[in-house]
């Protein structure tokens, strides 16, 4: 029910569209769009969304019915906005309790401006001029256009009013040549970026967050023009969603992922055919670091807590992180329905691993080999094979900061209550996730690599639905 008001505001904006330009050079919407999400410090999200591409990956007009509704409200759409384009969009301050922004903004091209007044007023609402600028209020949401850039504004409380139009449009206005070369130039479906710098700022506000002189230059410092850059595409029956890190030099220093080309690592893993790996590469000093500099008390306040916490803290000393960790862990699930897992320890680590010597071997459930540089277990039932295979799409994992790769239809066969509960799963062959310090990529591989995931999935439902209603 959430997503309802969001829907019924997507559609009309695209309703009104109808009655726009069929031809538009985007680049100065895009130079007045890029300044205008640095110049608003409440926007947190930012991006283009190409609509044609989601409606052809999920190949709508083979679905029965679905294929007459929307195919004739498209036909409308590409006579006013040229799809090639996309829409921009922000949405502004933190999301509330339900997950829906407190502002959204939808943004993109008209070329004649009395056929869009027309079809507001076809829609029961009034529209009004001042100040050069053009407009219709509804309940949560309001319209307005000024020459050639029609804005979509929906707010979450309050009531719209020409105000928040007027100062939507005021960076517009200004003169500006720099432009985003990933909003003309990429084939991508959706791209999203995440403002770091508004986003702290906002939430610093709402918590009450409060740093002294130097805390406050530092966080500016690390944060300054900082901000992920994400992006979706369609390929191979499959979806890819790529992140990059834009981040400023200073926050660069301060990432915590280390790498290891040899992958040396895998030989702390039992031998066997996995379809499933978790690793996770780590700098402790980096994350030692960050605590100390930004949040002091923070070991201090753990302790109070609870006082087993308290002693433990006490005994790795005053660097409980360092002392502890070593960097690296990791997890894999075999197909023999088996796992094998191990964590590197710190400085401290022969503290740690004559502790585990005491409790850990009762465990019977799976075989410990502790040292003082790392614990590792397998599962006593686990049948060892004379090498670790890995998938061939898992190429590299162990590598890199994060890796995670999982064998979905493998999971299913092992357990098939999860493929009951969620049907999606049936259409995806793997699963992968990789990240480093300079961005991270999610691939989620359809098992039909000629047909569209989103198509996959909804001929999959379509088939539930037509089997459901051979029983009536």
């Amino acid at each position: 029910m959430r997503l309802i008001p969001l829907a019924f505001c997507f559609s009309l904006f695209l309703s009104l569209l109808s009655s726009c330009s069929d031809q538009k050079e985007t680049t100065s919407l895009n130079s007045k769009f890029t300044a205008y999400t640095k110049a608003n410090k409440q926007v947190v999200f930012s991006g283009k969304i190409d609509f044609e591409a989601i409606l052809e990956n999920a190949n709508y007009s083979h679905i029965p019915k679905l294929n007459t509704l929307i195919g004739k409200e498209l036909v409308e759409f590409k006579k006013g906005l040229i799809l090639d384009s996309g829409v921009y969009f922000t949405t502004e301050g933190l999301l509330t309790s339900d997950g829906e922004p407190e502002i959204l903004n939808l943004f993109a091209f008209v070329k004649n401006q009395d056929s869009l007044r027309d079809k507001i007023a076809s829609l029961g609402m009034m529209v009004e001029h001042t100040n050069n600028l053009d407009f219709a209020i509804g309940n949560k949401y309001s319209i307005g256009f000024q020459n050639d850039i029609v804005v979509f504004h929906f707010q979450k409380n309050g009531v719209p009013s020409s105000k928040e139009l007027k100062s939507i449009f005021q960076p517009f206005a200004k003169k500006t040549t720099e432009i985003n070369p990933l909003y003309t130039t990429s084939p991508k479906a959706l791209i999203v970026e995440t403002h770091l710098n508004h986003l702290y700022a906002l939430y610093a506000k709402q918590e009450n967050i409060l740093l002294n002189e130097q805390q406050q230059k530092e966080i500016n410092s690390l944060l300054e023009h900082s901000r992920l850059q994400s992006s979706l595409s369609f390929s191979d029956g499959g979806i890819s969603i790529d992140t990059k890190h834009l981040f400023s030099e200073a926050l660069k220093k301060r990432m915590i992922f280390k790498e290891d080309k040899s992958a040396s690592s895998l030989s702390s893993f039992a031998k066997g055919y996995a379809s499933a790996g978790f690793t996770m590469h780590m700098d402790p000093l980096k994350i030692q670091t960050f605590i100390e500099d930004f949040y002091p008390t923070f070991f201090q306040q753990l302790g109070e807590w609870n006082s087993s916490i308290s002693f433990g803290l006490f005994a790795l000393g005053n660097r409980p992180i360092t002392n502890l960790l070593g960097g690296k862990l990791g997890i894999i699930h075999y197909a023999t329905d088996s796992q094998s897992g191990y964590v590197e320890l710190g400085e401290q680590g022969k503290n740690l691993s004559g502790l585990a010597k005491s409790f850990l071997p009762n465990n019977a459930a799976f075989l410990f080999n502790i040292s003082p540089s790392q614990i590792s277990a397998t599962s006593s039932n686990h049948q060892s094979s004379k090498q670790l295979i890995l998938p061939t799409y898992a190429k590299g994992f162990g590598q890199h900061g994060i890796d995670l790769f999982i064998d979905i239809q493998d999971l299913l066969k092992q357990s098939p209550s999860l493929g009951e509960e969620n049907a999606y799963l049936a259409v995806i062959s793997y699963v992968t996730f990789r990240m480093d310090n300079n961005g991270s990529s999610l691939r989620i591989q359809g098992k039909d690599t000629k047909k569209g995931i989103l198509k996959q999935v909804v001929d999959k439902y379509i088939g539930l639905i037509t089997e459901s209603m051979k029983e009536y």
